[in-house]
């Protein structure tokens, strides 16, 4: 269609509008003021953005709007679903009877029929569609009710984002998150019921720093959160540049911790137009995580040989110390475990070490903890003692082990016995082989000097005196010395055994594994 064509349907329609107007005043002495009055009104309507529908008393449409033309030819797809006869024209829809657009008339016409019912708002869902109409009474100048306004608006966006943000309010409302709200100017907008509770709790404390706070809503609805900062300056650059965020960060409030989240809140044309504050009191994790953080340092610094797995029996930690045990010994191990490797260690499932994985799966159960023993792998002998490791929900965490090699122990307990029974039998020249010991044992070496003096001296004895009674005396002495030797590693044990019931007292071995 031309542009003049266009422009002479639009006059046809003013004119239309404007009969259709002049006809609900019909009867009517008008002055031709009013008469102009009237004209005026009509074009006002029919170029208004507002799509605008009249009916008379028997609901018949009297007249419609430019825009409500257009507002119908948007709609038509969907309307043609319901209505398959519908047309957007102003031929199918003038002397139209609205009935025909409702299920049930009768409502519509108790609403309508009465003057005192009006003004009246409602939305229409139309298929997909939601469609908002505001109803007025149309009275002549005698004051007679002669027929009704519609006011049309397709509403179908903003009823959605309307539902939308309902939705997202009710869920924020029923989180167990606190979440805060502020606009561009750090004005707090919003607060969940979580962030009242979390306040409440904190109440006392803050009480502590602002004299006047208090953790009601009216208190801090509006409230500037420059009022809780020390230096404003250093959140309000933060927070004024959208690039700055998602940022975190945890607040030191008296004797309590407070984690902070802070996301920025767009809208929908991707403006900024304030911040989200999600709040979470951390007080009891970052003081759970100073402790780790001992405890590990102490378990790591610790001489104690210190093993730990997880309920399905997989090595998650094994501490400097063992693992430099297990390395001095990692050869000796792997000729009876060849798949043996200190390095691999972590994250092995110690079922591979044992060719009976369900002896040790039971013996490792909680209930039958602690437990200990010893073991042999080839040549060498470790000493085990295993605890069970719980959660503060006393849920069940895995295994600490603790590991002692006895090896040297072991065989200078065998070569001391053997030192004992030769002596018996007059045999002095058994020696012990310390020069194979480490440590404490390497005092076996100077009690074997002594031995050795000793019979020296004895044997010199024999051929001197030929005395079998002083033999006896220097044997005897001999034995005693031995005997000293036996008595040091038992004190050893005993210390051992000692350090085993300190460390299972004293060590919290659950927490350290909780960190894994």
């Amino acid at each position: 269609m031309s542009n003049e064509e266009d422009s002479i349907e639009n006059e046809l329609n003013l004119t239309n509008e404007s009969k259709q107007i002049n006809q609900t005043s019909e009867g009517s002495n008008m002055s031709d003021s009013n008469s102009e009055l009237n004209a005026m009104l009509a074009q006002a309507s029919a170029s208004s953005e507002t799509a605008m529908m009249m009916v008379d008393r028997d609901l018949k449409i009297t007249y419609l709007n430019n825009a409500t033309n257009l507002l119908l030819k948007a709609l038509e797809p969907t309307l043609k679903e319901i209505w398959s006869d519908f047309e957007a024209t102003s031929d199918y829809m003038i002397g139209k009877c609205i009935d025909d657009f409702h299920a049930n008339p009768a409502h519509q016409r108790k609403i309508l029929g009465d003057p005192a019912n009006l003004p009246y708002q409602t939305n229409i869902k139309l298929g997909v569609k939601t469609v908002r109409l505001n109803v007025a009474a149309i009275v002549d100048a005698s004051g007679e009710y002669v027929g009704s306004s519609l006011e049309w608006a397709d509403v179908t966006a903003e009823v959605a984002s309307k539902n939308e943000i309902a939705r997202m309010e009710g869920a924020m409302a029923g989180s167990a998150t606190a979440t805060m709200m502020v606009d561009r100017d750090l004005l707090i907008t919003y607060m969940n019921p979580a962030t009242e509770t979390l306040l409440k709790t904190l109440e006392p404390v803050m009480k502590g720093i602002w004299s006047d706070f208090s953790a009601d809503r009216d208190f801090m609805m509006g409230k500037c959160i420059d009022d809780f900062h020390a230096n404003p300056a250093h959140q309000r650059k933060i927070l004024d540049d959208p690039a700055n965020l998602p940022y975190q960060t945890n607040i030191k409030l008296g004797d309590q911790t407070v984690r902070l989240n802070v996301a920025a809140i767009m809208d929908g044309s991707g403006t900024y137009v304030g911040s989200s504050l999600e709040w979470e009191n951390v007080t009891s994790q970052v003081d759970a995580q100073i402790e780790i953080g001992r405890l590990v340092s102490a378990t790591q610094g610790m001489t104690t040989n210190l093993m730990m797995a997880d309920a399905d029996g997989v090595i998650n930690y094994m501490n400097p110390s063992l693992e430099k045990m297990l390395s001095r010994r990692e050869k000796e191990i792997q000729k009876a475990l060849p798949v043996f490797s200190v390095a691999k260690c972590v994250g092995t499932n110690f079922d591979s070490f044992h060719a009976n994985p369900a002896h040790q799966r039971n013996l490792l159960q909680p209930e039958n903890l602690p437990y200990s023993t010893k073991i042999s792998v080839g040549v060498l002998t470790f000493g085990l003692t295993a605890i069970a490791l719980f959660d503060e929900e006393n849920n069940y965490l895995g295994t600490a082990v603790e590991w002692s090699d006895e090896t040297e122990v072991v065989n200078a307990q065998i070569q001391v016995e053997n030192l004992i029974n030769d002596a018996v039998e007059g045999k002095l020249d058994t020696r012990i082989n310390a020069d194979e010991f480490d440590g404490f044992l390497k005092r076996a070496k100077k009690l074997a000097i002594v031995y050795t003096d000793i019979e020296g001296v004895n044997s010199s004895s024999f051929d001197i005196l030929g005395n079998r009674d002083w033999s006896n005396a220097w044997q005897a002495e001999a034995i005693e010395h031995i005997r000293t030797l036996k008595s040091v590693l038992a004190d050893v044990a005993i210390a051992a055994d000692k350090f085993e019931k300190d460390f299972g007292a004293n060590l919290k071995l659950s927490q350290i594994s909780a960190l894994d």
